[in-house]
Parts: C-alpha cells; structure tokens; sequence
C-alpha cells in the first residue's frame, strides 16, 4: 500500500494554516482592515460634504485641484504658481470657484491666471 502524503484542505485547515503563518492575529488584521476601510469612506464623506463651501483652505484646495500635498500648496502659492488667497483671510483661503476655473484653464502661474481673470471679465 502506497502512503498518500497529501493533505486534504478544507475550510477549517486553511483557516489554522492561516493563523499560523500570520505575523499578525486575525483579529487584529481584521480590525486593521476595517479601520483603514471605516477611514477612507469617513475622508471621501468629508470631502463631498463639503462640496459647497465657497472658501477652501490650502489642504482643500490642494485636494479640489489634485494639484499636490497641502504643505506644497502653500510653497506654490508662494511662489506665484496658484492663485492669490481671498485678500483679508488668516489663514488664507481660496475661492473655489475660482480654483475650478483656473483649474480648468490649466492651471497657470498667478500673473498668467490674473491676465487671464481680466479678459475674461471684459
């Protein structure tokens, strides 16, 4: 008689193969999951309810352009690559109109987007 050195697999099996090759207990990976899930919807949430604010700060101004990380928003606003803040605000905030505009003119530096802003207006 031949031995069989396979193992049959079935649910239970692979369920203590798996918590046995874990780093981590399943409970805690589940947990983490579920944070990182619970987390991201929370911020996708955040970010649509507040779809209507006519103000935005720099961190959501960097997200409605997805231009780039908010401490870079505030290097490239000083350096004249977005708009200039609505004067009179601190911290300083942007208009979103006006970003979503710029936005879709794509994205010029300050001077640019302020020559641009004039002849629109005209």
């Amino acid at each position: 008689m031949e031995s069989n050195n396979t193992v049959e697999l079935n649910s239970t099996n692979m369920a203590d193969n798996n918590r046995k090759s874990s780093p981590l207990p399943i409970d805690f990976t589940s947990a983490l999951v579920e944070a990182i899930e619970t987390g991201v919807k929370a911020g996708i949430k955040a970010a649509y309810s507040d779809r209507e604010k006519p103000l935005l700060s720099g961190r959501e101004a960097a997200v409605l352009t997805n231009r780039c990380a908010k401490s870079k928003w505030y290097v490239l606003n000083q350096e004249g690559q977005v708009p200039a803040p609505v004067k009179g605000t601190n911290p300083h905030k942007w208009c979103r109109k006006e970003l979503l505009k710029w936005a879709a003119s794509g994205c010029p530096n300050r001077l640019e987007w302020e020559n641009m802003r004039k002849e629109m207006e005209m």
